[in-house]
């Protein structure tokens, strides 16, 4: 489900976090019209099937004539929370190995570590495969082993914001 289209800042993650009523709150810094990049969200009361907003958070008016990335080629930009059983989910960035020997398109990937510090193998978020490069994924645990994961999608025609929601093995 995209959650924001259009002027979405390309170098700024998003954040996904669970507010105290279960609700899926996804954040972004957004481009105005105005040419101010102030934080946006879009919330979900329903277990991200669906978002309201965008909503402007602030109206700070940071202003920059041009990219505040730090332009670090293929950067895996990870980002982790903890499951209520203790288990960490580490999501980054990264790219599969192509046939050609070369490297695929960046997407999502999950990495548990259990209690013992021992993590899994990496495993890809599933993405549609004519979706265009997934970049700085963010992940939030939610209970009965829910996850969500969010991340940026860059297309010559802008930008966009992507949650997705899955249900982890119980451990």
């Amino acid at each position: 489900m995209k959650v924001a289209e259009g002027e979405v800042c390309p170098c700024c993650r998003p954040s996904v976090v669970l507010g105290p009523k279960g609700e899926v709150i996804v954040i972004w810094r957004k481009v105005f019209p105005d040419g101010a990049r102030d934080m946006a969200s879009s919330v979900s009361a329903d277990g991200g099937r669906s978002c309201q907003g965008p909503f402007r958070m602030a109206v700070d008016g940071w202003r920059i004539a041009g990219c505040p990335d730090a332009g670090v080629r293929d950067a895996n930009h990870p980002s982790m929370a903890v499951t209520p059983e203790g288990r960490l989910l580490l999501v980054f960035e990264g790219r599969p190995a192509a046939p050609d020997g070369g490297w695929g398109r960046l997407r999502p990937w999950l990495v548990e570590v259990d209690g013992s510090g021992r993590p899994s193998a990496p495993l890809p978020i599933p993405v549609p495969a004519a979706s265009p490069p997934s970049v700085r994924p963010v992940v939030a645990v939610g209970t009965v082993g829910r996850m969500f994961v969010a991340w940026t999608e860059r297309t010559p025609a802008g930008t966009s914001v992507v949650l997705t929601r899955a249900r982890r093995q119980a451990p």
